[in-house]
């Protein structure tokens, strides 16, 4: 049985943890190059359209603490089938992207061993270390994994206000002209771009049946949500204020040539180690996550049994490990440079199916306030806001699937399209089996 130990200060930083990762070191160039200054706005439209996100991960949260609620909420609102779907999208999610932080994370430390950058099997070799490492970790309590994650969230974010403060003695605003080089256009295919920036927002119901009360779920989801906001818009003030958008759009890690522009080597390499620890601190709390989302699902008897039991920690080390052991060979990938284009395209496959249960539970939030409305308390025009937010979201995840690209799309359609009817069979005959033993005790 899961524990409530997790209090508001270990939620929020797993929250801020599992949202900013590598990308934040070098989005600025990727909007340099989408939009230019104007991704500013961009911006601001997407971090509106996180709000909306937020807002009812928080409001079901509060109102439902579960385990993995991106599979729970569409469950209750859509029946078993749509929430076996949704669980097991989350979770293919979740265990593929350990192995795209993890060749990430190669990609930094061969600043230093440059040997790692061609030696696809001291990539695997170092990565299963690291991998294992944490696994472990975070098969003790929770409050062991989510201490390394506070540990790693206030050391990556503590790095970046260094760079934002000396950032702001350079900037020239002159630099923000021409504002919108690309046009008007370039708005709305930049926020769609920026809709990654802001996955992990979910975290907390995620893991919320191990809140110590259920209002951390609520507390945290936005202390995290307005934190990241906050840093992100400074950092992309100053990088947009101190370097030109041509050659912040050519640079490929553009948080490092700023700090190099504002400290010299010293800046490179400061900022270096803080996307390792940005980094490293994704790897632990996706870990930590991970097994919660199919722990969840075989509670319901959706995922096979065995993966249904915790530890004597509270914590449900078997799903953690089963995780583990997929992510490890998916990262076998590394070893072959021809595959590394497959593997690129699998990852993008994979990160779509996290906005699949996003769209659901924004969805789920309407059909479960008029079929449980004893689950809501709503006050005057407080539901009016509540639906809302949650067309906010919707669409907001919806400019995410479109920003994936059509090919990622049509073959994750495809893989739910053939996947179904095994979910189905696999679904009935692990319920008539649970059913069966039932009858037979």
């Amino acid at each position: 049985m899961l524990r409530k130990e997790l209090n508001p200060v270990l939620m929020t930083a797993l929250v801020i943890g599992a949202t900013v990762g590598s990308g934040i070191f070098v989005l600025p160039g990727s909007l340099a190059e989408s939009a230019g200054p104007a991704s500013i706005i961009s911006f601001l439209l997407a971090a509106f359209g996180s709000y909306g996100l937020a807002y009812v991960f928080a409001e079901l949260g509060i109102r439902s603490p579960v385990s993995n609620g991106l599979y729970e909420y569409p469950k209750q609102a859509f029946g078993d089938m749509i929430g076996a779907i949704n669980g097991w999208c989350y979770w293919i999610f979740m265990w593929s992207g350990i192995s795209a932080v993890l060749i990430g994370l190669m990609g930094y430390l061969a600043l230093w061993w440059p040997a790692l950058a061609d030696n696809g099997w001291l990539q695997l070799i170092l990565g299963t270390i690291l991998l294992w490492i944490f696994t472990f970790i975070n098969t003790r309590k929770v409050e062991v994994g989510a201490t390394w994650g506070l540990v790693f969230t206030i050391i990556k974010v503590g790095g970046l206000i260094v760079l934002i403060i000396v950032g702001l003695f350079h900037i020239d605003f002159s630099n923000f002209a021409p504002f919108m080089p690309m046009g008007s256009g370039s708005i709305i295919p930049t926020m769609a771009l920026l809709f990654w920036s802001f996955v992990g927002i979910e975290t907390a119901v995620t893991v919320g049946e191990e809140a110590d009360d259920p209002k951390t779920i609520r507390k945290s989801t936005f202390n995290a949500l307005f934190t990241i906001i906050i840093v992100y818009g400074l950092i992309l003030f100053v990088a947009f204020g101190a370097m030109p958008s041509a050659e912040l759009a050519e640079s490929q890690k553009p948080l490092s040539d700023l700090a190099r522009l504002f400290m010299g080597d010293f800046g490179a390499n400061f900022i270096a180690i803080i996307a390792v620890c940005s980094i490293i601190g994704v790897m632990n709390n996706t870990i930590l996550l991970t097994g919660r989302t199919s722990y969840a699902i075989a509670r319901d008897g959706l995922f096979p049994q065995v993966f249904s039991k915790t530890n004597k920690y509270g914590v449900p080390s078997g799903n953690i490990i089963l995780g583990s052991v997929l992510a490890n060979i998916l990262l076998f990938t590394a070893v072959f440079k021809t595959l590394r284009a497959a593997f690129d395209f699998v990852l993008l496959f994979s990160t779509l199916f996290c906005l699949i249960p996003y769209v659901f539970t924004m969805v789920s939030m309407v059909i479960l306030y008029n079929r449980k409305p004893e689950m809501f308390h709503f006050e005057g025009s407080q539901w009016t806001k509540v639906k809302i937010m949650a067309v906010i979201g919707f669409v907001f995840s919806g400019l995410g699937i479109w920003g994936a690209g059509a090919d990622a799309l049509v073959w994750a359609l495809v893989f739910i399209v053939i996947m179904a009817p095994l979910f189905y069979a696999f679904v009935t005959i692990e319920r008539d089996r649970i059913k069966a033993k039932k009858t037979a005790v």
